[in-house]
């Protein structure tokens, strides 16, 4: 083995934070809470991590291998997850280890698919479970909804007609029942963009131009008040609005149905339903949590009453998420494409790099301040700090001692010094772990021999 002096980085940032913000600057009009958000911010000058996850580096907060991204890139721009089920169960099998609980498990039913007929396409299998899957949700979502009923006999008449709406336009869509909804822009521009963000990952340029070009088209559209904010009037209709409305989303559907875009599963479905949201002509479109959620707050957020909001909130919180629960992972996943259902089944697992002080916290950009994680647990965690964090996801004490055990592996082996990074980042990392550990339950890492080998450098 050889050994490398110190360099590259110095430990004079270990414990060098900057003063920042808070991130308290959402609004009303945010899609969900903040602590469900994925804030997708970047770290950086993390680029030297990032090369480690090509080894198999280990989620600190789960104690499973990390899936590369690079991987997940190249899946997609080969095309992978539109391939026979017997093709795809292949290529993911070396990586079955890797999947959280939800994925891991739905992964298991696509392989006993694939034993019976392996020419299926992935939104074929999804199609199959799905009804199954609808009944096993609805028995988790009713009693919460329930709950949210009787709740809601306290608000006042304005409040209450808003959310006997809001239950009525749920239950349509829980029973997959057509129904008129009122165009809005802010909605179609978050579609747009949840949908660039799945086709920036694939990561081929023309389709990612084509995309630019459709959000920029959308930005000169006509915005219309949603009429859900009680401090003003109901707005009126205005039908020259409505006419700039039809006029450039036809022209967008004529771009998109000409480019190279034009079988892209969730464009077509958005095209479809805005147009009939435009003219007003009945459609189905399925329940969305994250939606409700929004639409729920804005309702009781109106009501100035902090506590009855809190207690709405907590219960709707409760509503299954498709990170935990797989009825809601195959539910959600059903009007999806196959690329887009096969992203989300790995998405989840590849490797990510996690603040350990977060960043709105005043934790700094720094390599010192890195761990490893997966985008789901990253998202999860959020900017919850690490003392609470640990007490309530007791994983990440075995996690982090994995994590370390295969960093000093891959120093024994040289893939350290091979990708510049300083052994002194295991020391530093570990301190800084057992530093940010509750006091009631510290966290203790065994550096073993390496510690005495580091310390002849």
């Amino acid at each position: 083995m050889k050994v490398f002096p110190i360099r590259y980085v110095y430990l004079t940032n270990v414990n060098k934070v900057s003063n920042r913000q808070s991130v308290s600057n959402f609004t009303a009009d945010d899609r969900v809470q903040l602590n469900e958000l994925s804030f997708g911010r970047s770290a950086k000058n993390a680029e030297v991590l990032r090369a480690l996850f090509k080894y198999g580096m280990i989620d600190i907060h789960s104690g499973k291998p990390l899936i590369d991204p690079e991987w997940l890139k190249k899946a997609l721009q080969k095309g992978l997850f539109e391939k026979p089920i017997q093709t795809i169960v292949k290529s993911i099998s070396p990586l079955e280890d890797c999947l959280h609980n939800v994925e891991a498990e739905l992964f298991k039913k696509i392989k006993s698919q694939a034993k019976i007929n392996p020419s299926l396409k992935l939104s074929d299998v999804i199609q199959k479970l799905a009804p199954l899957a609808q009944i096993e949700l609805l028995k988790k979502q009713r009693p919460i909804f329930e709950k949210l009923k009787q709740l809601s006999n306290i608000f006042p008449k304005s409040q209450k007609n808003a959310f006997d709406e809001l239950m009525y336009t749920t239950e349509m869509q829980l029973q997959n029942k057509p129904i008129v909804y009122k165009f809005s822009k802010k909605e179609f521009k978050y579609q747009l963009e949840r949908i660039a963000g799945d086709i920036r990952r694939r990561g081929l340029p023309e389709e990612i131009k084509t995309m630019e070009k459709l959000i920029h088209m959308s930005e000169s559209m006509p915005y219309t008040p949603s009429g859900r904010n009680f401090k003003r009037r109901k707005p009126k209709f205005n039908i020259q609005k409505t006419f700039n409305q039809v006029y450039l989303i036809r022209q967008m559907n004529n771009y998109f149905i000409h480019s190279i875009l034009r079988n892209d599963k969730s464009l077509n479905d958005l095209f479809l339903n805005t147009k009939k949201q435009v003219f007003n002509i009945p459609t189905i479109i399925p329940f969305k949590r994250k939606s409700f959620i929004h639409d729920l707050r804005s309702i009781v957020d109106s009501l100035g009453d902090e506590k009855t909001s809190r207690e709405f909130m907590k219960v709707a919180s409760k509503l299954p998420t498709a990170q935990e629960e797989l009825s809601a992972f195959i539910m959600k996943s059903s009007r999806y494409s196959s690329t887009k259902i096969g992203h989300d089944l790995i998405y989840g697992s590849v490797g990510a790099i996690d603040h350990l002080d977060p960043y709105s916290h005043g934790g700094a950009d720094s390599i010192y301040n890195y761990g490893f994680t997966s985008n789901a647990l990253n998202t999860k965690r959020g900017n919850t700090i690490l003392t609470k964090w640990m007490l309530e996801n007791p994983l990440t004490y075995t996690g982090t001692q994995k994590c370390v055990d295969k960093l000093i592996k891959l120093y024994y082996a040289g893939i350290l010094e091979k990708e510049g990074l300083n052994p002194e980042y295991i020391l530093a990392f570990a301190r800084k772990m057992e530093k940010l550990s509750p006091k009631e339950k510290p966290l203790k890492i065994n550096l073993g021999e390496f510690s005495k080998t580091l310390s002849c450098l």
